[in-house]
């Protein structure tokens, strides 16, 4: 059955919530599917620096809005209800009806409010932080495909290293290793090995 406490309902659904979250820890073994992990550990603390400096600004028109337009307008009647307020405003949300409603009763103050929040938070902020998160996301896939291409780059030296080896191994063997060889391979394997070492031999030989 549900749960009908509300603590009880807080932490059902938070320990679902990270439940399905850490699902991505499984992913975390390959490049392409854990990206986005990658680029938020690069991006939140540069975000959270800028945040800084902007919040203080968010927060001075939240307290000048409460304070100038509260006894008029419903959209300003308390602290959080201008936050609320705000914050739709930034993502582009109810920019008209929120205009018409301060500029009834307060024309020119109401005016200088509205565009100057819009232009500075919509055209300013919001456009930094894309490009903080932007940035990052670029830069975590540069560093996966210079990973990709290190971890090529030594898997063939090593491919190559090994195939060295072999041949200088088979070019440096005697005949009697020949018989030596017979006793831990098959017949087969060991007519093989011979015959390809006669065969570096002659080449040796010609050059």
């Amino acid at each position: 059955h549900s749960p009908t406490n509300i603590a009880h309902k807080f932490f059902a659904g938070l320990g679902c919530g990270l439940l399905w979250v850490n699902l991505i820890a499984y992913l975390s073994g390959s490049g392409h599917y854990y990206t986005l992990i990658h680029t938020l550990n690069r991006a939140i603390p540069r975000v959270f620096r800028f945040l800084v400096g902007v919040v203080p600004v968010f927060l001075g028109y939240a307290f000048f809005g409460m304070l100038y337009f509260g006894d008029k307008s419903d959209r300003f009647q308390s602290f959080s209800v201008s936050l609320i307020t705000l914050f739709a405003l930034l993502n582009g949300d109810e920019i008209r009806e929120t205009f018409m409603d301060l500029v009834y009763e307060h024309s020119f103050v109401a005016q200088v409010y509205v565009y100057s929040f819009v232009c500075l938070f919509i055209y300013v902020v919001l456009n930094v932080f894309i490009a903080i998160v932007e940035e990052s996301f670029f830069a975590t896939r540069a560093k996966a495909r210079s990973m990709e291409l290190f971890a090529r780059d030594l898997a063939n030296k090593n491919a190559n290293d090994t195939k060295s080896r072999t041949s200088l191994d088979l070019s440096t063997k005697s005949d009697d290793d020949d018989l030596k060889d017979s006793h831990y391979f098959s017949d087969d394997e060991s007519r093989r090995r011979a015959y390809l070492r006669k065969a570096l031999r002659s080449l040796e030989l010609n050059q």
